[in-house]
């Protein structure tokens, strides 16, 4: 507390030192295993499971895996998912609930047409970004999460560039993508096209654009 009457904030705190605030972060991370529980729901088996049931998923390189639309999934039943999978039961209440989770990543509902995903405008519950990819989703939460990790926290604004997005965490954009060292950044970046596009990824997966 002593620290935080010095910088008479918690936000100052964060902001000198290059910290992300607990609730961005927490909010991040809730997305993240969001989509890691519903990837592990469709694909049994996968990932690792660390404390608190969380779900990491050691990818070697983004193109080393088959990203398909999420044609033919259903989003399963909440009462179904309560006893069997509650980790993931508990994310989507969390999120809006099942219809909202499902639309959100453009699953649908159930065989029928009209829970199949709708491409228009209107409110929230029924509008739809177009086609998706969970595998693809988690990918890039993957990504943008491992280079978050990767930062350090300094008091010395000559050693740690500040973005001018702040404490935020964002979606990359093109140039950086573009010019991410290994294969992932023109992978992540010829997808989010594919898939409508900086902005609507980004508002799909809760990132700043």
């Amino acid at each position: 507390m002593a620290l935080v009457r010095f910088y008479s904030t918690y936000e100052n705190l964060c902001r000198v030192h290059h910290l992300f605030p607990h609730r961005e972060w927490s909010y991040f991370d809730s997305v993240y295993q969001l989509l890691s529980h519903l990837y592990a729901y469709y694909n049994p088996g996968r990932g690792n499971v660390t404390g608190n049931d969380e779900l990491e998923y050691c990818w070697q390189t983004s193109s080393d895996y088959v990203v398909n639309d999420n044609r033919g999934l259903i989003f399963p039943e909440v009462l179904e998912l309560k006893s069997s999978h509650p980790k993931l039961y508990v994310l989507i209440q969390r999120h809006g609930g099942r219809r909202n989770v499902a639309k959100r990543f453009g699953i649908a509902l159930s065989n029928t047409a009209e829970d199949r995903p709708k491409y228009r405008k209107g409110n929230s519950l029924d509008y739809d970004y177009g086609p998706f990819s969970l595998t693809f989703a988690l990918l890039l939460m993957t990504f943008v999460r491992n280079t978050m990790m990767k930062m350090e926290p300094s008091a010395s604004k000559n050693t740690v560039p500040k973005s001018p997005h702040g404490l935020e965490i964002r979606l990359p954009n093109q140039q950086e993508l573009l010019h991410d060292p290994g294969c992932d950044g023109k992978f992540m970046h010829d997808h989010i096209l594919k898939y409508g596009g900086y902005e609507s990824v980004a508002r799909r997966l809760g990132l700043v654009w």
